[in-house]
């Protein structure tokens, strides 16, 4: 066996154990990230349990139907690549996360409009509740560590 095929073969080697370790770390941080998000939002507000008081604007929203927490999750896309976001139950998550502007919907009879102008009821209007993407900041060097912690369990 010459010099050249045992650095070929070390290399595929370390290579493919490079590849097994930084996905079992990058799933390791997928979860740790939808496990912080989640705990983000699991809080209630003392003494009003069970009524439906809104967070403040600029604040993680409040537990109320549990929709958004259930609806945070993650999904592998590619080996090397894991996309942590929102599905359902959790349909209004962009609309806590960015708020919404003020917007008039059409009225509408037997499910036709009834006319071309919106002449429906105001939807009114919702300051962010930003936590996604703060929670995301706030845990970067812990994912950091996992990923690093992977990458270092692959030294063959």
């Amino acid at each position: 066996m010459t010099v050249e095929t045992r650095v070929e073969s070390y290399r595929g080697k370390f290579i493919e154990s490079l590849k097994i370790e930084s996905t079992g770390a990058l799933d390791k941080a997928a979860r740790y990230l939808v496990k912080a998000l989640k705990e983000e939002l699991d809080h209630e507000i003392a003494g009003l349990k069970g009524d439906k008081q809104h967070s403040s604007p600029g604040h993680p929203p409040y537990k109320m139907s549990g929709d958004l927490q259930k609806g945070i999750g993650w999904k592998y896309n590619s080996d090397f690549t894991r996309e942590v976001g929102a599905h359902s139950p959790a349909y209004h998550f962009h609309l806590l996360e960015f708020g919404t502007v003020e917007r008039e919907t059409n009225r509408r009879r037997n499910g036709k409009i009834k006319n071309s102008k919106a002449t429906g009821h105001s939807t009114g209007r919702m300051e962010a509740r930003p936590f996604f993407f703060r929670t995301c900041d706030a845990e970067k060097e812990a994912m950091k560590e996992i990923l690093a912690k992977g990458i270092r369990q692959a030294n063959v």
